[in-house]
């Protein structure tokens, strides 16, 4: 078996069960001799699905009309899915699932797989610059828009960075990045006061001042706590007092990493990081030596999505960025996210190939 692929899944499979682990240990009951939590167990349903999905996809040899066409129609069922979810019930404010029996699922995070999947399309496509920067746009544009209503203004950002991504890889970087940087400086105070709902700023001034411990701050104090806490060696698997004892926030999602901080300390720390690394090497290497154009783009627009979360995740637990809810991949718990990563993650290796595939 090709080295790429076992490194790509040894490393994904690990960085899964660790985060199980982690799920396991932030939500299992101290006061029933630490019963195992139905999160924890749907968690490891899930992994187990997704990471064979990741195998077969791994093994598919697309041609340039099938992923046209796969693409085209997931991104426009995916589309009608994330605007229906609008009409769900509000859990914690949002809606953002549609809850069948036995599962939720929440479309914005599939959706993400589809937006890159045109985009990638619409990278290697013949027509004319300035109309391709066009549909690059308009298709990151609705897609945000669709998922800022739920609210979540944090995922219709990321969007914007793909459609943003997508635009520098078919256009003359260094104009694009000079009147990108511009536009940005133009719109980013309109942004800040028609955009930002209140709580998000207060999140930002308390973040860049330091202070708000007991207010906008609380979540980012007792995570720092919990990482500081671990010192070198941390406190040993379910030893970690701050996700336990539930003063932790959002432990099992969000602030996973904090827990695993925690519990496994500094060393343990840097061989999750180190293993995110390793996962983002083996991408890029897929991008840069693949010899399908479409193969490029798809895979360095994932490598995008997977870099920007994992570092937008390891930075909240720091303090060092606003509380945003993007889940670390692959770690946090969450159905949809571990799928859609894992799809991602399949499609990219199916570009491993030797032979040119379009």
């Amino acid at each position: 078996m090709d080295k790429t692929l076992i490194g790509t899944f040894t490393s994904i499979g690990l960085l899964n069960l660790l985060g199980i682990l982690s799920v396991m240990s932030a939500t299992s009951d101290v006061s029933l001799d630490n019963t195992v939590s139905g999160f924890a167990i749907r968690q490891s349903i899930y992994s187990i699905l997704g990471f064979f999905i990741a195998i077969l996809l791994s093994r598919v040899q697309f041609n340039l009309s099938l992923w046209r066409t796969l693409a085209n129609v997931s991104h426009a069922v995916l589309t009608m899915l994330t605007i229906f979810v609008l009409f769900s019930e509000p859990i914690k404010g949002a809606s953002r699932w549609l809850d069948f029996v036995f599962f939720s699922f929440q479309p914005a995070e599939f959706l993400k797989i589809s937006t890159i999947s045109v985009l990638s399309l619409l990278c290697v496509s013949q027509i004319e610059t300035k109309i391709k920067l066009f549909l690059v746009f308009l298709t990151g544009i609705l897609s945000a828009v669709c998922v800022a209503f739920q609210p979540d203004l944090s995922t219709s950002l990321l969007f914007a960075l793909y459609s943003w991504t997508a635009g520098y890889l078919c256009s003359q970087p260094k104009r694009y990045v000079f009147w990108s940087f511009l536009i940005v400086l133009l719109i980013a105070p309109i942004f800040w006061e028609l955009f930002l709902e209140p709580y998000q700023r207060r999140r930002i001034i308390a973040l860049l001042r330091g202070d708000d411990p007991l207010g906008s701050n609380w979540q980012v104090l007792q995570s720092l706590i919990a990482v500081g806490s671990g010192g070198i060696f941390g406190k040993g698997y379910l030893g970690g007092t701050q996700s336990r004892f539930e003063l932790l926030p959002e432990r099992h999602t969000d602030f996973v990493f904090s827990v695993f901080c925690e519990e496994f300390g500094f060393f343990g720390a840097t061989f999750v990081v180190s293993l995110f690394l390793f996962v983002l090497f083996l991408l890029l290497r897929i991008a840069m030596s693949s010899s399908s154009e479409l193969g490029k783009a798809f895979t360095g627009l994932i490598v995008v999505k997977l870099g920007v979360e994992i570092v937008l995740n390891i930075l909240m637990t720091l303090g060092l960025a606003p509380v945003t809810g993007t889940a670390l991949p692959f770690f946090s718990y969450g159905g949809s996210s571990l799928m859609s990563n894992y799809i991602a993650v399949g499609l990219c290796l199916s570009f491993n190939k030797k032979s040119r595939m379009f």
